[in-house]
């Protein structure tokens, strides 16, 4: 088995080095300008790709599980204030197991995971209560409580003019939308009222009919 996954894993490697112009390595051998500092889960579902194949050098990515802004907070002070990405965007997802592990008995974990899923605890504690954590519908609410919640504490650092913290969701299983694989953005610099964000400067280039897919909260 083991064997398989690393022979998988360099030939589609292989075929990503064949599926990029040449002119792309070309153009980063002197540094990256990413136009994004991207914080998501370490959750294997949450692609690298999912703003499309062609974004190296747009995105400085950091993961972990939750997609907590405290655990990480030297990576996000050297894409914002060394990197100057303009917009930082705190991405979660629905069915995140770092969301429901943290609502749930994990006494038994490492100390290590304990560390990173406190937090978590400690902030979705109060609104958890009575969560099925079976229900896609009821685990969304936690997830994009904790967004909001990460999205607060970014604000508090980092949005100075010109700069933007983005809290989304990416939905897995259709529970802001009608079609799993969508960015759902549900907060802009802690503003979470949809008619609001749909009107927000930082959308104003999207088409009116985007907006309505792409912009939504449960």
């Amino acid at each position: 088995m083991p064997k398989e996954v690393i022979k998988k894993a360099i030939e589609k490697n292989f075929d990503y080095h064949e599926s990029v112009d040449s002119e792309v390595w070309d153009t980063i051998q002197g540094g990256q300008q990413p136009k994004i500092t991207l914080i998501t889960c370490s959750d294997s579902r949450v692609s690298g790709h999912i703003f499309g194949k062609d974004m190296i050098n747009h995105v400085f990515h950091i993961r972990n599980i939750g997609n907590q802004i405290e655990n990480n907070f030297g990576s996000v002070d050297y894409g914002i204030n060394h990197l100057h990405t303009p917009i930082l965007l705190i991405l979660g997802h629905t069915d995140c197991g770092a969301v429901k592990a943290s609502q749930s008995d994990f006494s038994g974990e490492s100390d290590e995971i304990k560390k990173e899923l406190y937090p978590l605890y400690f902030n979705l504690r109060l609104v958890s209560k009575n969560t099925d954590m079976g229900s896609h519908a009821d685990v969304t609410k936690l997830v994009q409580e904790n967004v909001d919640l990460q999205v607060k504490d970014a604000i508090k650092r980092y949005t100075t003019e010109g700069q933007y913290v983005v809290g989304a969701i990416f939905d897995i299983h259709s529970q802001l939308g009608d079609k799993p694989g969508r960015v759902i953005i549900t907060n802009i610099n802690g503003e979470t009222d949809i008619e609001e964000l749909k009107e927000h400067p930082l959308l104003s280039d999207l088409e009116s009919s985007m907006k309505s897919v792409v912009v939504n909260r449960v």
